[in-house]
């Protein structure tokens, strides 16, 4: 079976240090202006949502192709050099000269909960005309992370895939969300088959989630370590935990989930047992730094 993802591919730098704090309103303390401290570790990654989903993937045994836009510098090369490595084909992957690479520096509390600063830079630039229209209409399955709000292109990916039939999953981010809630992008337009939100992004969108959950067949709302829900086309709701385990990072947990989760339907498996492989999936990946390294070769 062959897979495409689309979204953003990128480099994260993870830095953890016992200097890192919160306070009682969540917000991240890093240490004195001027100052200069020691850092427990300093970790550099690939990822970004279209690149975790497709290694993911490509682990568990599909043929798997990536869209997604980087600049042509270092961080780009990397970014190659690791979709070659795990079995990703980059040939649908877009190059600018003028744009660069998207990356964020990760600060990692020693509960593993994090704040992030990113650059989206290429990543948030994928066209309409960088979609290749004759690969994506032969997928079994095309996964759409987050587009940054890149209405034209979202309008034509769903567009296209609806008019051949394609299974659609879709993981917005918080710009691609606002587009439902000022309705620029409709909830009529949205052709996917699964919805994944976290519980914040899904109050985003309170107006419309009803008309959501009556349009599309299956909606994911994951809640961390507390588990989540599933909402499904037939009305039924189905609430499930997470596995209690030691987390080192929660970076890339959804896109673990978002992996298991297809890979459940692509085999023809229930939403309760889709359920149990996101578990799996994601609870491997937040025992280690990045958003990969945890990812499962099995799920069962």
């Amino acid at each position: 079976m062959r897979v495409i993802t689309i979204g953003s591919a990128l480099v994260d730098i993870f830095i953890r240090s016992e200097h890192f704090s919160k306070d009682r309103h969540g917000i991240v303390r890093i240490g004195e202006v001027g100052g200069k401290f020691d850092v427990d570790s300093f970790v550099i990654k690939t990822g970004g949502g279209a690149s975790n989903t497709s290694v993911g993937f490509s682990r568990l045994g599909f043929e798997v192709a990536v869209i997604a836009e980087t600049g042509h510098d270092e961080f780009a090369k990397m970014v190659i050099d690791d979709f070659k490595e795990e079995g990703v084909d980059t040939s649908l992957l877009i190059q600018e000269k003028k744009e660069e690479t998207g990356g964020s520096v990760i600060l990692v509390l020693e509960d593993g909960s994090r704040a992030v600063l990113v650059h989206r830079g290429a990543s948030s630039m994928l066209d309409p005309k960088d979609i290749n229209i004759s690969e994506i209409s032969e997928a079994d399955w095309v996964h759409v992370s987050s587009l940054s709000g890149q209405l034209k292109t979202l309008k034509h990916i769903f567009a296209t895939l609806h008019y051949h039939n394609v299974n659609v999953s879709w993981n917005p981010g918080s710009s691609d969300l606002k587009l439902i809630k000022t309705g620029e992008l409709p909830v009529e337009d949205i052709h996917a088959k699964v919805l994944f939100l976290n519980n914040e992004e899904w109050e985003i969108i309170e107006d419309q989630q009803a008309d959501i959950k009556n349009k599309i067949e299956q909606v994911v709302v994951t809640n961390g370590d507390k588990g989540g829900k599933v909402f499904l086309s037939n009305g039924m709701k189905m609430n499930y935990k997470a596995l209690k385990v030691d987390a080192t990072d929660n970076t890339g947990a959804g896109d673990a989930f978002v992996t298991g989760y297809i890979t459940a339907l692509l085999r023809g498996r229930s939403a309760e047992d889709a359920v149990g492989y996101g578990v799996k999936n994601s609870a491997s990946v937040v025992k280690h730094f990045g958003a990969k390294q945890g990812l499962l070769k099995k799920l069962s």
